[in-house]
């Protein structure tokens, strides 16, 4: 189950009847699809991600059957999507009966209302509202349960807390769509709607939830049997004893009883034609639909929902901010009352992924991120009753050098896996060095950073934030002055990287912060973010380019200008709703504070018997407490920090750790250990700023939140990069330095000033793994390279996209943003087997990799952790077809005269070639 990040325990076993084979006779490629049922022990979490299709998928086979490899996720009537014809015919895919489902006549009749009876009483409701969802999609649309699966029950729902990174808002109900296997949310959703109260906690997102909501209402379901009725719950169960404790399929609401006998059906998270939605069966035989959805003995039970009026829900409020700050604590309150009973339980979910709810009426909580998050309420009652609430806040944050994103495939993991440092690379060219929280893996990427910066100043601005350009994904920009003196933008979106230019011209040896603030000041109505960037302008005055709805703007900000050699000492802290405030070295020792808090922008000096040294380095953060803190080496080269205290005032002391000066100072928030074991409190944060040391040993101060404490890291440098950007308790920090040319990490998994022995030292990839183009030939012979150099010389590709690195290859294979094309059999054979046992950047042992071949010709990026085969029977065909293939990738056809491809050969468990 490497294809959903799943480990080899999760699952149970192929679920019986369920595997059909085929072959393309075009490629001799053979098709299977099998589902896999969870192991009984996994976590309900787990057990629910493998509902509604997410547990079928679809292989293929080059070698006669030898080994499989995961090409995609059916899903319940997938329809054969990106099926060759041949299998999709084989497998009965391509009938009318398989256009049916969701099709016009179907949606026709859902919108006609006629489904239930004029008296509709809870079932009828449940048919009503269930109807009125027909054909909401995911947002974003996808295609395919290998990714995101974003829908708005879910949040609705207060669902145990999934991620909402990567997932868009949605319009219908004003709330952020969260990521989760969501048929059983829907259910509940519609039930909840139409007035069932009681017991609603006993469901959630694991479809058997309503199979033991039935058992504690006192009904026996009958497998395969009963008598169905609008707004009924019909539970899919896999072979086997069908019980309260085992895992269920999907549950659908009955919207009609037909005069045959058949039902229509409403199916939350279904993936058809028009990819996954609420979606609408009509005239279903249960017990043979259910079988070719799933497969042979597929069963199912009728749960029926209250024939009687419900007793009254609680009422349920929350106060609390629509704006909060990353990394600094959010305070909210629940207030509830329930007719006839009490409130006996509050619970709180965030929309972060975060495993951090709470069951207390008020609230402490750190977002760690900028973004746009739906915050719920489930209070529940002495009667058994239960509501939920939502709260939309805006978080905003600030720049820094490095961002870290959460992984959004899968909705119960809240592990931070992407990270991204974006730097100058130092040849003209800028550099992102990229971690999956295993390896690190560094790309060139578009943009032509200016290189005079003093040593001190931030160069490069990193924000990560939801990003409607990106599908609403949490995903890297960085902010710099380019080359030519203009203000420039590299930021990662669906397409890849691009770089923009912006307006506004930073003087040489500005430097550049940036912060995402909520962009219409009104977070109740949906939310927006909007980016501000801040230098200084070649008149030496503080200027600001704002993103406002895709177009940006410049200005230049009241007050006096700064000299030159004070432009490089520039610090950003995000203070809530649409406020930053600038701190700024203004000369002779003055630090000065710059805000924006009253709708204008206002300046003032921060007095203080600790003046800011001449070369000092800035850096700020936004405190637990909502305070905003500066960091600067004063005169006597002693660690100082800055904090506002309210009315204007502000305290400054000096810190244990003595900065070198001229170096950079970088300073960001950490979640506490403490966090997790307060009651009642989802965040607790501390602070850490990092620097390097007279001897050129990295230091670090830290707040623990008691007390400061000190600690010098191994090693030694040049240069300081950056700090992990808000680290999570229970994930590492890390603080980023250069030596000579190379980048380096100090490493602890200990927050705070932790003792040098738990810090470990390793160096950083320096050379790009991938190539700015997005097409790659690979090739393992000498031979294999000349061809390759042909192929790409009569595409119109230059020879540097050639390579005959292994692990190069690999690198550029995983991204899903390039096309590697292995050119001849020992490239193809090492990057689907290994049996050498290259060393590669994922650390895969001998005859293991990710990769699949893919089906081309293409002209674009293939799926990650795929390639296109060049190898064919000969090699004369060999050379042909990694010509046509490398010439189809640039003009998006086969070269003249050229009408088809030779066929591609399967690749074979050899070794041969080198590794470069």
């Amino acid at each position: 189950m490497t294809g959903r990040h799943l480990p080899p325990d999760a699952v149970a076993g192929v679920r019986a009847g369920s595997i059909r084979t085929a072959t393309d006779p075009g490629t001799g490629t053979q098709w299977a699809e099998a589902s896999f049922l969870p192991a009984t022990q996994g976590a309900a979490a787990v057990q629910a991600s493998f509902q509604d299709g997410a547990g079928t998928g679809v292989f293929t086979s080059a070698d006669s059957g030898r080994s499989w490899r995961l090409v995609g996720e059916a899903g319940p009537l997938a329809c054969g999507l990106g099926l060759p014809q041949a299998v999709r015919t084989a497998w009965g895919l391509a009938g009318p009966a398989c256009a049916a489902h969701t099709g016009t006549a179907a949606m026709a009749r859902a919108s006609t209302g006629t489904d239930t009876t004029a008296d509709e009483g809870i079932g009828g409701s449940i048919a009503r509202i269930a109807l009125g969802q027909v054909g909401l999609a995911t947002t974003p649309a996808v295609t395919s349960f290998n990714g995101v699966d974003c829908d708005p029950f879910s949040t609705l729902d207060g669902a145990f807390s999934p991620n909402s990174n990567g997932c868009g808002s949605d319009s219908r109900f004003g709330v952020e769509n969260e990521n989760e296997s969501w048929c059983s949310d829907f259910a509940k959703w519609a039930w909840m709607q139409a007035g069932v109260t009681q017991d609603v906690d006993t469901l959630n997102a694991g479809s058997v939830s309503f199979y033991a909501w039935a058992l504690q209402h006192g009904q026996s379901p009958t497998v395969d049997g009963g008598t169905a009725a609008p707004g009924d719950a019909v539970v899919f169960f896999p072979p086997g004893p069908v019980n309260a404790s085992r895992f269920a399929d999907h549950v659908g609401i009955v919207s009609a009883v037909n005069a045959d006998g058949t039902v229509d059906l409403v199916d939350g998270d279904f993936l058809g034609p028009n990819g996954i939605t609420a979606e609408y069966d009509t005239h279903v035989s249960l017990t043979s639909w259910a079988a070719g959805v799933w497969g042979a003995g597929e069963q199912w039970v009728i749960v029926q929902p209250p024939s009687t009026p419900q007793a009254s829900a609680p009422t349920v409020s929350i106060s609390g901010p629509h704006t909060a700050v990353a990394g600094a604590q959010v305070h909210f309150d629940g207030n509830a009352a329930q007719v006839g009973g009490t409130v006996t339980q509050f619970y709180w979910t965030f929309g972060d992924g975060r495993d951090t709810n709470t069951a207390t009426r008020s609230v402490d909580h750190v977002f760690p991120g900028p973004g746009v998050y739906t915050v719920t309420l489930t209070a529940t009652s002495s009667l058994g009753t239960a509501t939920v609430r939502t709260w939309t806040v805006d978080v905003s944050g600030s720049s820094s050098t490095v961002v870290d994103v959460p992984d959004p495939s899968l909705w119960y993991s809240a592990r931070l896996v992407d990270q991204y440092l974006i730097a100058p690379a130092g040849d003209g060219t800028l550099a992102a060095e990229t971690s999956d929280g295993v390896d690190w893996l560094r790309q060139t990427v578009p943009g032509q950073p200016s290189p005079v910066v003093p040593a001190h100043a931030p160069a490069v601005a990193s924000l990560g934030w939801s990003d409607p350009a990106a599908a609403d994904a949490r995903t890297p920009h960085a902010f710099y002055r380019a080359a030519d003196g203009t203000l420039a933008e590299t930021s990662l979106g669906s397409g890849g990287w691009t770089t923009t230019t912006l307006p506004g011209s930073p003087a040489p040896g500005s430097a550049i912060v940036a912060a995402v603030v909520d962009g219409d000041g009104n977070a109740a109505k949906g939310g927006s973010l909007t980016p501000e960037v801040f230098f200084y302008a070649a008149d030496g005055r503080l200027a600001e380019t704002v993103e406002h709805q895709g177009d940006w703007t410049t200005s230049e900000l009241p007050g006096p200008p700064v000299p030159g050699a004070a432009r490089g000492s520039l610090a950003i802290a995000a203070t809530g709703g649409t406020a930053v405030a600038l701190f700024r070295h203004a000369g002779e020792g003055v630090l000065t504070v710059t805000q924006n808090t009253s709708g204008a922008w206002t300046s003032e000096r921060i007095g203080s018997r600790f003046p800011i040294a001449h070369d000092s380095a800035l850096s700020a953060v936004t405190e637990a407490t909502g305070r905003v803190a500066a960091f600067y080496t004063d005169a006597q080269g002693r660690l100082t920090e800055a904090t506002s205290i309210g009315h204007g005032g502000w305290s400054v002391t000096e810190l244990p750790g003595s900065p070198a000066a001229g170096t950079p100072l970088t300073a960001t928030t950490a979640l506490l250990p403490s966090a997790t074991a307060v009651p009642g409190s989802t965040g607790a944060t501390g602070v850490e700023v990092s620097y390097l040391t007279a001897s050129g040993a990295p230091g670090l101060t830290a707040w623990d939140g008691s007390s400061w404490s000190a600690v010098t890291l191994p090693g030694t440098a040049d240069g300081l990069v950056g700090v992990s950007a808000y680290p999570q308790y229970g994930h590492p920090q890390q603080v980023f330095m250069t030596q000579g040319s190379g980048l380096s990490a100090a490493t602890s998994a200990t927050l705070g000033a932790a003792p040098p022995a738990d810090w470990t030292l390793s160096a950083l990839p320096s050379q790009p793994s991938v190539w700015p183009d997005e097409v790659l030939l690979y090739a393992a012979t000498p031979a294999d390279a000349a061809t390759a150099q042909s192929a790409a010389a009569a595409a119109g590709l230059p020879a540097s996209q050639v390579t005959r690195s292994f692990a190069s290859a690999w690198a550029a294979g995983l991204t899903g943003r390039y096309l590697v094309v292995a050119v001849g059999a020992a490239a193809t054979d090492a990057l689907y087997f290994n049996v050498c046992g290259w060393s590669n950047p994922s650390g895969e042992d001998p005859g293991a990799t990710p990769f699949y071949t893919v089906a081309g010709p293409l002209s674009g990026p293939a799926p990650a952790d795929s390639f296109e085969n060049a190898a064919a029977a000969t090699p004369a065909q060999s050379a042909e077809r990694a010509t046509d293939l490398t010439y189809f990738t640039v003009h998006g056809t086969l070269p003249p005269g050229e009408p088809t491809l030779p066929a591609a050969a399967a690749p074979t468990r050899t070794c041969s070639g080198t590794v470069s």
